[in-house]
């Protein structure tokens, strides 16, 4: 409540700017959380959020800074942030379910 009890003492158009710096505010520190939970790479997840975020992994920039990040499967599992690629959604599937069967509890 906080942070949008000031945004309604300007007009519209500064209205909306607030607005949009509180929900990308918001959007960032969610998925920072979220990446950090899942014991990903924070600075991933904010060079595809934030469009002033650079991306260098050693010599390799990954995203310059005022451009939007997208990843391929393979770029993907490269920086960490996927288990792999598979050619079919059965054989992901497949996985899945090997995954589950040898996480389960012994009865």
């Amino acid at each position: 409540m906080g942070e949008f009890s000031w945004c309604g003492r300007f007009n519209t158009r500064m209205r909306r700017y607030c607005l949009k710096k509180t929900h990308n505010s918001f959007v960032r520190k969610t998925t920072k959380v979220f990446a950090t939970a899942k014991g990903t790479i924070a600075e991933i997840f904010s060079a595809m959020i934030d469009p002033n975020h650079a991306l260098v992994r050693g010599a390799k920039v990954w995203k310059e800074k005022k451009t939007i990040m997208s990843l391929t499967a393979r770029e993907a599992s490269t920086l960490g942030l996927s288990s792999g690629e598979y050619e079919s959604l059965d054989d992901l599937l497949v996985r899945i379910q090997q995954e589950d069967t040898a996480n389960q509890p012994p009865r």
